[in-house]
């Protein structure tokens, strides 16, 4: 089973594992680290501490974006492990798709699956609607 680290900039991380737990139930297997008050150096500490529990498992860390902290943090610790995805933008259909496919997917091809999920998840509705 592949496992998840979720990083995210304050309390996001904590909300969206909360609100897919109660969509699916209790998980297993994902966690979640804040960047909340925690230094980069910190933050690739507490990173690499999950990381070397798991050392045996795929692991995939979701980003809340590209750029941040969480994400230079999650680089850090990628640069050295193969068994190891990032994937940025995470939100409630991403993390809903990883806990029903972790087992159906490959780390690599599970994580291109997440994006289009991710993806495919965003509608834009804008203008006056035609009434059918």
């Amino acid at each position: 089973m592949i496992k998840c680290i979720v990083l995210t900039h304050g309390d996001l991380g904590f909300a969206l594992l909360n609100t897919t737990e109660k969509i699916i139930g209790p998980l297993e297997g994902i966690k979640v680290i804040s960047n909340e008050l925690t230094s980069l150096k910190d933050l690739i500490t507490n990173l690499d501490s999950i990381v070397k529990n798991w050392e045996e498992s795929e692991i995939l860390i979701m980003v809340d974006f590209c750029g941040g902290s969480c994400w230079h943090a999650a680089r850090v610790i990628k640069r050295s492990m193969s068994n190891i995805a990032l994937l940025s933008g995470v939100n409630l259909p991403m993390m809903l798709s990883f806990v029903n496919k972790r087992e159906s997917y490959k780390l690599p091809d599970l994580a291109y699956y997440l994006k289009e999920c991710s993806l495919k998840g965003t509608e834009v509705i804008a203008g006056e609607e035609k009434q059918e």
